[in-house]
């Protein structure tokens, strides 16, 4: 005989969870058995889903007609208030933050569903990140305008009117960039999990400094760590140039960052020998992690100064310096296809002799970025015996080629060393033929490098300069006395 197994799917009410309305269709399985009748019954919780409209956007609440405290139907917007939420080419003014949405829960069958009295949660999502974290965020005010972002939304009657204004990150830009919407789900009051998410809005992309930019001076983290952005450009529409490349990643700057760029520089992060790549078909040059697949194609090598009109990938604080990973992007080219030359390159940021005293704030907005020491000196790892003064500089020497640099005045008379006053360079791979160990005590007039940082423990900021060539080395004298006037 079969065995008959009937599933009979209901929903709940979520008003009333006694009260059931039968499901349209059963689902019968026939299964090979002993002769036996089982009936299961599946409830599904209501509503299913929300549907999120936004009916009024601007830079504050004034832009949009005012809602009365517990009104759950925005108001309709005057004519002359036309909705503005952008387009991919055209995304919305960078100060447009506050939004009016009308707020519905729906039921399976797609219908409104005026039972729903619940209270759900809202969240902001761009580029396939829900943010802020979600965990406790800010609760509204009675007028909902008081918060950075909301926590809740009451529901009456299945209906909401949700005024939020999108937080603003540390730098003072809005928290939110490229293709951005307002998320809004029930998690709270009868877990239904219903969800649903407004029209997109197209946003800014990110800039360099909306990555690079934080006010965590014990980490230097990124506001925007573990997030996946896309910058598009520089700021003012200023290039992003290439200012750097390594084995594993190359760093660029943003150009239309005020004066030496603070806040404007990031690695990227490549895994192997940064290179772009050209589709035969005479596409446009791109180059993704990892490589590219099912196109013939030729790949060239990455060149200082070209400009990156797109960076894609995901942020990372990689032991304390802020990396793009699993990263893509595009150059600029000219109407022959051949990658365009920035017409300058980034001005070195001067370090001052007393950049250590506080390196998170002194050092932190260049990360990156190109950087300049005068007439610094070359640190002592080793006594005259050939013992290290310090363990630790001695070990960064042998396992990485490692060695340090510090002002005149962060020299210890006794020994030569700077264990506490120093950063460290690396020029192994840039600069190989240079032997620190036989110039130590020699005056480095005007070194450049781009500058990194390590945190291998919290409290401890390591910093490093990696000169990219020889010539950033420039030149070294017995005393400071001999080095040459700077060139302006």
């Amino acid at each position: 005989m079969s065995c008959v197994r009937q599933v009979n799917a209901t929903r709940a009410d979520a008003r009333d969870p006694r009260r059931r309305a039968r499901a349209q269709g059963v689902l019968v399985l026939a299964l090979l058995a002993a002769g036996c009748t089982r009936t299961i019954n599946v409830t599904r919780p209501e509503p299913s889903s929300f549907k999120v409209q936004i009916v009024c956007a601007g830079q504050s609440a004034a832009d949009c007609p005012a809602v009365a405290p517990g009104v759950t139907t925005c108001p309709a917007p005057s004519p002359e208030q036309k909705l503005d939420l952008g387009i991919p080419s055209q995304p919305v003014d960078p100060l447009q933050r506050y939004y009016q949405a009308q707020v519905t829960a729906i039921d399976t069958d797609g219908n409104p569903y005026p039972s729903y009295q619940g209270t759900a949660k809202v969240y902001e999502m761009f580029d396939g990140n829900t943010t802020p974290a979600r965990s406790a965020l800010t609760p509204c005010s009675s007028d909902g305008l008081s918060a950075t972002s909301c926590l809740t939304l009451p529901f009456h009657n299945g209906q909401a009117c949700l005024q939020v204004s999108l937080p603003l990150a540390p730098n003072g830009t809005v928290y939110g960039y490229n293709q951005t919407a307002l998320w809004v789900e029930d998690s709270g009051t009868h877990t239904s999990y219903a969800a649903g998410a407004s029209q997109p809005i197209y946003r800014p992309a990110p800039l360099i400094s909306d990555v690079q930019f934080t006010q965590d001076l014990d980490t230097g983290a990124s506001a925007l760590d573990n997030k996946h952005v896309r910058i598009d450009r520089g700021t003012g529409g200023r290039p992003l140039v290439v200012t750097s490349i390594s084995t594993g990643a190359y760093t660029v700057t943003d150009m239309g960052t005020p004066g030496d760029h603070p806040w404007g520089s990031l690695e990227v992060y490549s895994y192997s020998y940064p290179q772009t790549v050209e589709v035969d078909n005479g596409a446009a040059a791109t180059q993704q992690a990892g490589g590219v697949t099912g196109q013939s194609f030729s790949t060239m090598n990455l060149k200082v100064g070209e400009e990156v009109y797109r960076l894609d990938g995901i942020v990372d604080e990689y032991l304390g310096l802020t990396e793009l990973n699993f990263p893509s992007w595009q150059l600029v080219e000219d109407s022959s296809g051949q990658p365009v030359m920035a017409t300058s390159l980034p001005q070195a940021h001067p370090l001052p002799d007393t950049a250590l005293v506080n390196p998170l704030k002194e050092l932190e907005p260049y990360e990156s970025g190109l950087v300049e020491t005068s007439q610094w000196v070359i640190c002592a790892l080793y006594n005259k015996q050939g013992q290290p003064v310090n363990k630790y500089d001695a070990k960064s020497w042998e396992q990485y080629q490692q060695w340090k640099v510090a002002p005149a005045a962060g020299i210890a008379t006794t020994d030569g060393s700077c264990a506490d006053t120093g950063i460290s360079v690396q020029t192994n791979i840039t600069a190989p033929s240079f032997d620190p160990i036989h110039n130590v005590g020699k005056v480095l007039c005007q070194m450049k490098g781009i500058l990194s940082q390590v945190i291998p423990a919290p409290g401890v900021n390591l910093w490093m300069i990696t000169p990219r060539s020889p010539d950033d080395l420039g030149v070294w004298k017995d005393s400071a006395s001999q080095c040459p006037t700077p060139s302006p």
